[in-house]
């Protein structure tokens, strides 16, 4: 979060995340969240660059959203706002990116642009074959997966970490 690169990938260059938020960076050239490399159960929204590919570029992207990134339009060539060239699948992005299960809508975030809301259609909407570990708040990935770095329980993060209630047997 908020890094910046004089060059491509101003969250990551030619690297390999998992489970990971990446936001609010800003490259010169391409990728303002990612460059190359591969991005698995991630959220990169916010991201910005003067070039291409404001969310990524280059990269091989699975169960990720990509969302709100920046990338000035005009001269001669279309500017990609969330995704220029490298893959997807089952991630969700606009305008829909090619590939299996990609889905192309409002992620629909807490306002803390990381957990998603109850009517999120990136829930249950990834693939499991990619899942492991933890999300980024430490839960275990459920059997279908959402899309993005959080998985959707309907029991807020907090109230996992704080434990059960006195005098409960929870």
């Amino acid at each position: 979060v908020d890094n910046w690169s004089n060059n491509d990938g101003g969250g990551s260059s030619t690297s390999i995340l998992k489970n990971s938020l990446v936001a609010r960076n800003r490259a010169s050239n391409f990728g303002g969240g990612v460059f190359g490399g591969s991005a698995t159960s991630c959220t990169i929204h916010d991201n910005e660059t003067l070039r291409d590919g404001g969310g990524t570029s280059f990269a091989a992207l699975t169960n990720c959203i990509i969302h709100a990134n920046i990338a000035p339009t005009g001269g001669f060539q279309l500017r990609t706002n969330n995704v220029y060239s490298g893959s997807a699948t089952f991630c969700c992005s606009s305008p829909l990116l090619n590939g299996p299960g990609n889905i192309a809508a409002d992620p629909q975030f807490l306002e803390d642009r990381v957990h998603l809301k109850p009517t999120s259609p990136c829930i249950a909407a990834g693939t499991n074959s990619v899942t492991s570990g933890f999300d980024c708040d430490g839960q275990a990935w459920t059997s279908t997966p959402s899309i993005g770095c959080d998985q959707w329980l309907p029991m807020p993060a907090t109230a996992l970490l704080r434990g059960p209630t006195p005098g409960t047997r929870n």
